[in-house]
């Protein structure tokens, strides 16, 4: 199969060829745009009303507190967002965001986001494919699911990092999991995925999009990367090691 060809690029090597998206979204990492702030509650919509042309469907946002496994890396709780549209096409967007894996980039450059805040609820995120009122905007009819990004691992991370006493939750599989399970239940009789990510998510939608290949391997998939960058260590650091990202990978990946 051709796509496990990529994962298994991206499990040995952790890099991806660069592909710029137009019109994914006005910036890959948003974790400082502004939104609305929604319920801490599980499940609970968040307020906005469809007063749009684009799309035929409601444009609320609903919040999941997945629980269990789940936590970004400062030990918080995890959530993820989804907008309930046509039912039998499907696009998951993974986050952007800076990752870590030693004092240094942890500790001294920090470019990771810890926790996921209101700022991550895309509520009010109204360009490129979250732009429901865009008339040209292919997704404004999809059901969308939103993995946001708070793990410092790339989204695929399964380890917990102890940098010079600063713990770090790399919980990435287990947030993006829940997520997963989410469609897998809700959506199981999808037709068609769109799955993409920008920056750091181009590297988690490389991976899940196999995920979900695996699990329906007679639908249309779509694999699209934003910003995605390779990471040389010149072999004196394992990162897969060090997030954990090794630990319970599919066999097909190997």
């Amino acid at each position: 199969m051709v796509i496990s060809n990529i994962f298994r690029y991206l499990i040995l090597i952790l890099s991806l060829v660069v592909v710029l998206a137009l019109g994914v979204t006005s910036c890959g990492d948003q974790e400082g745009s502004e939104t609305t702030p929604s319920s801490n509650s599980s499940n609970n919509q968040a307020t906005t009303t469809n007063n749009q042309t684009g799309s035929t469907y409601p444009t609320d946002w609903v919040k999941h507190d997945p629980g269990g496994n789940t936590k970004c890396s400062d030990g918080s709780s995890f959530s993820f967002f989804s907008r309930d549209a046509v039912k039998d096409k499907v696009l998951l967007f993974f986050q952007g965001g800076g990752a870590c894996w030693s004092e240094y980039t942890c500790n001294t450059l920090s470019t990771y986001k810890a926790t996921v805040s209101e700022n991550d609820d895309p509520t009010d995120w109204k360009n490129g494919i979250f732009d429901f009122g865009n008339k040209v905007n292919p997704f404004a009819d999809w059901t969308i699911v939103f993995v946001p990004y708070c793990t410092a691992d790339v989204h695929i991370g399964a380890a917990i990092g102890n940098y010079s006493g600063e713990v770090l939750h790399h919980q990435g599989r287990a947030n993006s999991q829940s997520a997963l399970n989410y469609i897998f239940n809700k959506h199981s009789e999808a037709s068609e995925f769109f799955v993409t990510g920008s920056s750091a998510g181009s590297i988690g939608a490389s991976f899940y999009a196999g995920v979900i290949a695996n699990k329906f391997p007679d639908v249309s998939i779509t694999l699209f990367n934003d910003g995605s960058g390779g990471l040389v260590t010149n072999d004196n650091i394992d990162l897969m090691t060090i997030l954990g990202a090794t630990n319970g990978i599919p066999s097909w990946v190997c």
